[in-house]
């Protein structure tokens, strides 16, 4: 779990394999970070079931998982009716000013033997785990080990700090006992003589106390000379005035060539005012909405060699990536923010995860290609800049994302798509 670069995987493999070790390694905790989530794929989470089922809890299972009080922080504007969950479920809903929002996600599962923590792109919903083109890390520590610890320590941090007022003294008392669980374990494996090295670095934005996405990215770059910057986003800034790109112009300083890539369908939300003045090579690059054959091949060999050849599948993008290159290295972030202002300048609250890659364009090009993105530029066919001014939250959906159409409903049951480039 401590590589460097972009994993490529199954998101529900990650969860499986805690779920099918838990007679042995039993689950103590569990805490969620979301910006919306589903019913049925939280109750399979905190039943320990594959999160492709349609599982309905039972009376034995109630105590069992009343003892493990999972918290789910997630956004206010999201919230639903919870008919199907229990009542005892610690659900927060995170209130935000105007058109921001809470867009962390983060899984974050406590076993009597070691503790994972994911953070990414997906939110607990049928799209995220099964459907979208998502991005996360995967850490696990244990008495063997401990790298990247500064991450864990820096997460851990956040519920008392990033959300006082959401939890109230209840919330608190629910997530005292992850803390402190946490930081004993890590002491009694401290205590082993474990070396720990630093690989990756957690990056928050929107949390008091904490600078910006932005100002902390820069942080990590330093006086390095950015050459290329390379994005991967479904969302962009929807205003004719704000534009991140001209924001790390300033901030960071004006690569040479900034690449963006994201879905076909996205074209009509982003215009040449995106890529900013005093860049000169503008390279935008399209991800077709019919996946490619070596995509569906990859799907079918997830689902266990199933024939996917007669279905309708889509995979829409909602990874979220920035690369910044230098001379020599890039820095890689993966996570929660978009190619926006509001998810980089402390609108938002987001969450990811930078790290140092030391063959960039390599990963780069490894990204495009998982991703299907043609190898086109397309930058012409933009307009100046976007005839309205819309004020309107990021990863805002007119369709909840887990009211499928009957034609995805199909597609859901007869093959979930475990498999995807940034799952």
């Amino acid at each position: 779990m401590n590589d460097k670069g972009i994993g490529y995987g199954s998101l529900t493999e990650w969860f499986a394999e805690v779920f099918d070790n838990r007679h042995k390694d039993e689950i103590e905790h569990l805490l969620v970070l979301t910006y919306e989530f589903d019913d049925q794929q939280l109750i399979n989470l905190v039943s320990g079931r594959s999160l492709e089922e349609d599982y309905q809890i039972r009376m034995s299972q109630l105590k069992i998982i009343a003892s493990l009080r999972p918290v789910v922080l997630y956004d206010s504007q999201k919230t639903r009716e919870f008919n199907a969950l229990p009542h005892f479920l610690e659900l927060y809903p995170v209130h935000n000013r105007g058109f921001s929002c809470h867009h962390s996600k983060a899984y974050l599962l406590v076993t009597r033997k070691s503790v994972r923590l994911l953070i990414g792109s997906c939110n607990l919903t049928r799209s995220g785990m099964f459907r979208n083109r998502e991005v996360y890390k995967g850490f696990l520590w244990n008495s063997e080990t401990t790298n990247d610890s500064g991450v864990l320590s820096a997460f851990t941090g956040l519920p008392g700090k990033g959300y006082t007022q959401e939890l109230g003294s209840e919330g608190t008392d629910a997530v005292a006992p992850i803390i402190s669980n946490i930081r004993t374990k890590m002491g009694e494996w401290a205590m082993n003589g474990n070396s720990n090295l630093d690989y990756h670095s957690l990056l928050m934005s929107g949390y008091s106390e904490h600078p910006t996405g932005l100002e902390q990215l820069r942080s990590h770059w330093g006086d390095r000379k950015l050459r290329k910057l390379f994005v991967v986003s479904p969302f962009f800034d929807q205003g004719r005035h704000a534009c991140l790109a001209h924001e790390i112009c300033r901030e960071i300083g004006t690569p040479e060539e900034l690449c963006i890539v994201t879905d076909e369908k996205n074209k009509g939300t982003i215009s040449k005012y995106h890529f900013a003045d005093g860049i000169s090579n503008k390279i935008l690059r399209l991800i077709p909405t019919e996946i490619t054959e070596s995509e569906r091949s990859r799907i079918q060999k997830a689902n266990n060699n199933r024939s996917v050849k007669d279905l309708a599948l889509e995979r829409p993008l909602h990874a979220k990536i920035l690369v910044l290159v230098s001379d020599k290295y890039g820095l890689v972030y993966q996570g929660s923010a978009n190619f926006s202002c509001k998810a980089w300048q402390g609108q938002n609250r987001e969450l990811g995860i930078v790290n140092w890659e030391s063959n960039p364009e390599a990963l780069i090009a490894d990204i495009c290609r998982k991703l299907g993105a043609c190898g086109n530029n397309v930058y012409d066919i933009l307009p100046d800049k976007l005839k309205d001014d819309n004020c309107v939250d990021d990863d805002e959906n007119p369709e909840p994302e887990n009211g499928f159409r009957s034609e995805e409903r199909r597609v859901g049951k007869e093959c979930r798509s475990r498999w995807s480039p940034y799952h």
